[in-house]
């Protein structure tokens, strides 16, 4: 069974939207997600900027008046994750009659495995309607604080040996096994059907759903900037997510075990991980742990022609 691709001229741009929430603590790296996946061929995008001051809306839309982005507030001072993303994903097939909805984050990008476009790669999937992808997180390292820009512009290295860990106690889990931790996937869907979006965007309910895995996407997550920005925003994040209340006490374990070591005044154990040293780094590579991917650093560095960009 076909979802409707085949009534598409070839020659045609599929309607493929983005959604992406984002809290003002995450503003200056909203512009470098849409230069990218616009790149990669998202037609429309529909943004919701959490609890934003006037003048940091003002300042962001007008950074993103080029592109073809669509916003709308949101000023619950709880940030209700699914619900948030559900009403984000409906909104979006009813303004742009979306053929594809990808339900993103700020500090996520789908990389193609190949030379073919986001667009062109969603063209394909005319058997599903909702497509699972595999997520990494890249190392929070780069080799002098003076070459740091952002971090898609400056973490190259990917975890691509991650742990899979029951959610046990925080004191039987290290640092290090908490930063290898396995990412659970992100999906997209069809426009047309979507009943709710989970927390996270991991599960996605649809009318007659066939889920597929994709196998020419992966997403790389980059979920630190800085140890100062980590730290300056640690306890804001703490709070809005165990407010939420929607969140399973499996979906918020990563956050409470962050808790777990800020309250008991190790925090300094795990940041010393987060934030590898030159030296960690070198033994995670020689043991097969990470590698360099360097796709969309190499996008920003590069003349972003995307045939040439490889690393993936």
């Amino acid at each position: 069974m076909g979802y409707g691709t085949e009534v598409l001229n070839m020659t045609q741009r599929l309607k493929l939207s983005m959604t992406i929430p984002v809290g003002e603590h995450h503003a200056e790296y909203l512009k470098d997600n849409i230069e990218y996946h616009s790149f990669l061929g998202v037609s429309n995008f529909l943004v919701m900027l959490h609890n934003f001051p006037d003048g940091l809306k003002r300042n962001v839309k007008r950074e993103l008046s080029d592109y073809p982005v669509t916003f709308i507030g949101n000023t619950n001072p709880i940030f209700e994750d699914g619900e948030v993303r559900t009403r984000l994903a409906k909104k979006a097939y009813e303004l742009f009659s979306s053929d594809w909805i990808i339900n993103n984050d700020v500090d996520e990008y789908w990389v193609p495995k190949s030379g073919e476009s986001l667009n062109e790669i969603f063209y394909k999937y005319t058997d599903a309607n909702v497509v699972t992808v595999q997520r990494y997180n890249m190392l929070a390292y780069t080799t002098s604080i003076d070459t740091y820009v952002s971090p898609p512009r400056s973490y190259i290295y990917r975890i691509i040996r991650p742990l899979t860990l029951s959610n046990s106690r925080f004191d039987e889990v290290s640092p290090l096994e908490f930063m290898l931790k396995k990412k659970s996937g992100k999906s997209a869907s069809r426009g047309k059907g979507i009943i709710s979006v989970g927390p996270g965007s991991h599960l996605i309910q649809i009318k007659d759903k066939v889920n597929i895995l994709s196998e020419d996407i992966v997403i790389y997550h980059y979920p630190y900037s800085t140890k100062e920005h980590f730290i300056k925003e640690l306890r804001n994040k703490i709070g809005s997510m165990l407010a939420d209340k929607s969140l399973t006490q499996r979906q918020n374990w990563h956050i409470r075990y962050l808790e777990y070591y800020y309250n008991s005044g190790r925090i300094e154990d795990v940041l010393s991980v987060l934030f590898p040293d030159a030296d960690l780094v070198e033994e995670l590579e020689e043991k097969g742990v990470v590698e360099k991917s360097t796709f969309v650093h190499d996008f920003f560095m590069s003349s972003q022609e995307i045939g040439s960009i490889n690393n993936i």
